[in-house]
């Protein structure tokens, strides 16, 4: 854990501002929807150059080989970090404050086999494509609704076997009902 940490640490470091560490919140999502509940890694307003200071939100990952971290492009339309996004807006809504001009999505990936290294991939995104994704994270919350809403027996939901093997399995394998993948 201490070559986990050290390799982080240059990527996370607050350099003095104030942030938050695994803050637990949570958000509206629409009238008569649930809560969205979040909890944000790494929160912090940094110095942009010719954007003044903006939130950056980190999200903090492992994983084997660097070749898997997602793209710019692809974190802006990733839900965890679209919900993380809007999450930075409200807060400055609820303290009355002016939005600002960006807000900063990232994830900080450290490498699990060899050597302890850290990257990070990011992504500037102005408020309005913020609203323009969070639509589409709305539309998926709806959909599921509408789903559970009609499903009366787990057993009649069709199962999505696509990564039952995925990451060494699912610990849920066992008691599933997914037909051949289950063995």
């Amino acid at each position: 854990i201490v070559e986990y940490l050290a390799a982080l640490r240059p990527l996370v470091d607050n350099q003095g501002r104030t942030g938050l560490v695994e803050y637990k919140d949570e958000m509206p999502t629409f009238e008569g929807g649930p809560k969205f509940v979040l909890i944000v890694d790494h929160a912090r307003e940094v110095e942009v150059e010719n954007y003044g200071v903006i939130p950056q939100i980190d999200d903090l990952k492992t994983l084997s080989d660097f070749r898997y971290c997602k793209t710019p492009d692809e974190l802006a339309r990733d839900a965890q970090m679209v919900s993380y996004a809007k999450w930075a807006l409200r807060l400055f809504e609820l303290e009355e404050r002016p939005p600002p001009a960006f807000v900063s999505v990232r994830h900080v990936y450290v490498r699990t086999r060899g050597k302890r290294v850290a990257t990070e991939r990011s992504r500037l995104m102005s408020p309005d494509e913020i609203e323009e994704q969070w639509q589409f994270v709305i539309n998926d919350i709806k959909a599921m609704m509408l789903l559970a809403e009609s499903v009366t027996d787990p057993m009649n939901v069709m199962p999505n076997t696509e990564h039952c093997s995925a990451y060494g399995g699912c610990f849920f394998r066992p008691d599933c009902h997914g037909g051949p993948a289950k063995n």
